[in-house]
């Protein structure tokens, strides 16, 4: 198994494409490339956590699908973004084991729920799950309709 990092840059050498190319490719920034190739955002010197939308359009530009390129990839945690006030450690975890997806969701409360899937599985539910609108933080309204 490989860094996501160096699948991309080995992806990018076979097939004789540049930075910019790839991005172009896969509807992504060159500067996103970049950051992922070398593994942390140079404005906060931490790793690059890509989100699912993010995954996909990686895997879509080197004509993989989201389990293939999750499979050749070593642990890679991914930032769904649709977790209101999680803190940035406690993003989805999806981890290549011996023939399984291992998924971990944590609620707002800390509440952890974690499942082994299939690549069946996992793609049904990256499907579903790019079905969800995105929720803001203040999803709560204000029900109060008093006349004034």
């Amino acid at each position: 198994m490989k860094k996501l990092a160096d699948i991309l840059v080995e992806y990018r050498n076979s097939h004789e494409l540049s930075q910019r190319q790839f991005a172009i490719r896969c509807g992504l920034s060159n500067g996103y490339i970049s950051m992922l190739e070398k593994g942390l955002n140079p404005a906060t010197n931490k790793p690059v956590v890509p989100t699912l939308p993010q995954i996909k359009k990686l895997a879509n530009g080197m004509n993989l699908t989201v389990a293939e390129l999750l499979e050749m990839a070593e642990d890679m945690t991914i930032d769904l973004g649709v977790i209101p006030r999680v803190e940035k450690k406690e993003r989805l975890s999806v981890k290549r084991y011996v023939n399984c997806n291992q998924i971990s969701l944590v609620a707002r409360n800390g509440t952890v729920l974690t499942k082994k899937l299939s690549d069946d599985q996992f793609e049904a539910i990256y499907t579903i799950l790019l079905q969800f609108p995105e929720v803001s933080n203040e999803h709560e309204t204000n029900t109060n309709t008093s006349d004034e």
